[in-house]
């Protein structure tokens, strides 16, 4: 079973989550795990080898790669060391070194120094496994480029780790004297921890400079920084180059502000944003019959000892079986004191109760005794009065 750990359990958790725990009813802690995206949505490249390079000037430069295996990949990344240019890119794939299909047609690189310096070496495509890549860089009647090496993007993160979350948009403003566009935005009270901000927009071509900022509430005073990139449209003909995207590491705030700004240019307008959130969950072995609870929130715990997952075990499944597992109310976990030793406890219970009798005894005892005293002292009077009293005649 897998339980979901929202943006209010990462919160109140420590930064490694070595505090969660799953715990049955009577109190055993289950060996558990937590797995998850634990970084940023972006993966790594690897190197790809050039096995060979054409060219015909002025026109285009051909470049070979061999993955070396059947592996699955979503783009290039071309290294040069060539400086201002703008170049179309196109993409074949093959598995044999001869056969080609079209991957993408409409790739763009460019190097740019102004108004904003923008780099962009990396050519996104569907993903495919081809072994062999084709890649035609067309020059357009200028100078080659230099390519010093070509990598290869692998796919993202597990998809069972990754949801869409929604997003109510609060402001949207832009500013024509500073060219500047703010966008504040609610990502809702239950959420999983951010990791992507998307946004839509009219606007052709653009270069801007993007500031994310994340907080728990809309005040000024909470922002904090999440990330900051370049975003862009830009075109060549029918090839078309962009980055829309703000990947960050997971963070579980509720309130995200978007500050995209440049020199020289007018604001960008934003027609929609898109988040992406990554979901983190605690998995063991379930019971049937047994009822389980989370513990967390406890910077003092210790660091448990690891539960190796079942090497057969499907996490996907796992979490696919588990999707309509929520938690319930917070409650707070009481710690119960050490009661006294009994034995202590019945001595001064008995200690106690021979008092009371004692004290009780003592009373009745007294009560007895000067009721005694009253009853002589009465008897005492009618005697007195007997022997004293002496006998009167009358006639008449």
């Amino acid at each position: 079973m897998a339980i979901p750990l929202e943006s209010e359990v990462i919160e109140c958790s420590r930064p490694d989550l070595a505090d969660i725990r799953v715990v049955t009813s009577k109190g055993e802690v289950v060996p558990s795990i937590v797995a998850g995206v634990f970084g940023q949505e972006e993966s790594e490249v690897f190197p790809a080898r050039i096995y060979r390079v054409g060219k015909k000037p002025g026109k285009w430069t051909d470049i070979w790669i061999d993955k070396t295996a059947k592996v699955l990949t979503r783009g290039i990344l071309i290294e040069t060391s060539s400086r201002d240019f703008t170049r179309k890119v196109e993409i074949r794939g093959s598995d044999t070194a001869r056969e080609e299909f079209i991957i993408r047609l409409d790739g763009l690189i460019a190097d740019i120094a102004s108004p904003l310096p923008l780099r962009s070496l990396s050519v996104f495509h569907p993903l495919n496994n081809f072994q062999y890549v084709h890649i035609r860089i067309l020059d357009d009647d200028k100078p080659p480029l230099k390519v010093d090496a070509v990598s290869c993007y692998p796919p993202t993160a597990v998809e069972a780790f990754l949801r869409s979350i929604p997003v109510r948009i609060t402001e949207n403003r832009t500013d024509p004297k500073t060219g500047s566009t703010v966008v504040v935005a609610d990502l809702g009270e239950k959420r999983f921890p951010l990791t992507s901000l998307t946004i839509t927009s009219p606007a052709k071509e653009f270069v801007k400079k993007a500031v994310l900022s994340g907080g728990s509430s809309p005040d000024s005073a909470s922002w904090k920084n999440l990330a900051e990139t370049t975003l862009f449209k830009m075109r060549k003909q029918e090839a078309v180059g962009e980055n829309l995207k703000l990947g960050l590491k997971p963070d579980p705030c509720r309130y995200v502000m978007l500050d995209i700004s440049g020199p020289h240019s007018p604001p960008v307008a934003v027609s929609n944003v898109q988040a992406g959130a990554s979901i983190s969950v605690a998995v063991f072995q379930y019971k049937p019959g047994v009822t389980y609870s989370l513990f967390y929130n406890n910077p003092e715990a210790k660091h448990a000892e690891p539960s190796s997952a079942p090497s057969s075990m499907n996490l996907a499944q796992v979490m696919s079986a588990s999707s309509e597992i929520s938690l319930g109310p917070d409650r707070k976990n009481v710690v119960q004191t050490a009661p006294k030793p009994q034995a202590k406890q019945d001595e001064a219970t008995a200690v106690s109760a021979f008092r009371r009798a004692a004290g009780i005894a003592m009373l009745l005892a007294g009560l007895l005794l000067l009721f005694s005293l009253m009853l002589r002292a009465r008897s005492s009077r009618k005697g007195y009065r007997k022997r004293n009293s002496k006998p009167v005649n009358t006639r008449i």
